[in-house]
């Protein structure tokens, strides 16, 4: 009933108070701001406000569906195969969202993959390559991981802050921008800093720090689907080429 309230009364709001009214009654879940705002802008007819948040509520299902939180409780209850099967259509609904047909030569970039998706891609990739290896198709792993790799040189070597481009037509009005910066990956105020991609929209960030797949990589628990690929001169490759990008300094180095 209170939601139905505070749902009916954010329609009928006038402008002039709507910024309050917002602030005293959404919440983080199922009356959030944004869903109030879309919910407002639909029912008004008012598209050209209505669009931000329809694109912001498909980019956050998108996300639901391909939270790498997910992979932890997939590994436990199936086997490699059903696993494998999980990431490939969440890859597949990456690559239909933005309308990319995979090279098969970079079957997770679908090109450059230098947009505000790469997060996703390279979890998915990390994840995919491992399931590929423990089922020994080995090449296909190594593909999938100098795709991942690529991409993270790529984006490491962004020199300034700049617009990602939007992955698809139906998220064109999401603008993030990349950052490079320094920061301790685990908010230790007195640890090593890391060199890292700071890519962030209004109300939601994230960081590539070369560190985390570098550990992907080299981690014998929890990733021992590698384990058949860890002495093959290819893969150590992509991990040597993994810590060229990891730049570390002490706090005090930035003043």
């Amino acid at each position: 009933m209170r939601y139905s309230a505070i749902e009916l009364m954010s329609r009928v709001e006038d402008e002039e108070h709507l910024e309050s009214f917002l602030k005293r009654y959404a919440t983080d879940s199922d009356i959030s701001k944004e869903a109030l705002l879309r919910a407002r802008y639909r029912f008004r007819r008012e598209f050209d406000k209505y669009e931000y948040y329809r694109q912001l509520h498909l980019w956050l299902q998108v996300g639901e569906l391909c939270n790498r939180a997910n992979f932890y409780d997939f590994r436990r209850k199936t086997s490699p195969e059903e696993t494998l099967a999980i990431l490939q259509f969440q890859m597949g609904l990456l690559h239909s969202l933005c309308q990319r047909t995979p090279d098969p030569k970079r079957p997770i970039s679908g090109g450059d993959g230098m947009d505000f998706l790469i997060e996703e891609r390279l979890e998915i990739g990390f994840r995919m390559a491992e399931c590929l290896s423990s089922l020994e198709r080995g090449d296909e792993a190594l593909t999938v991981l100098e795709d991942c790799v690529e991409m993270i040189e790529k984006i490491m070597a962004l020199p300034e802050a700049e617009i990602l481009p939007a992955p698809s037509p139906w998220l064109q009005t999401l603008e993030w921008e990349a950052r490079p910066g320094w920061f301790n990956k685990n908010n230790d105020p007195d640890g090593e800093e890391e060199y890292n991609i700071w890519i962030h929209h209004t109300g939601y960030c994230y960081m590539i720090y070369p560190s985390t797949y570098y550990r992907y990589l080299t981690a014998k628990r929890g990733w021992s689907g590698f384990d058949s690929l860890r002495n093959d001169p290819r893969y150590q490759a992509l991990i040597h080429r993994l810590q060229r990008q990891i730049r570390t300094r002490k706090k005090s180095d930035g003043g």
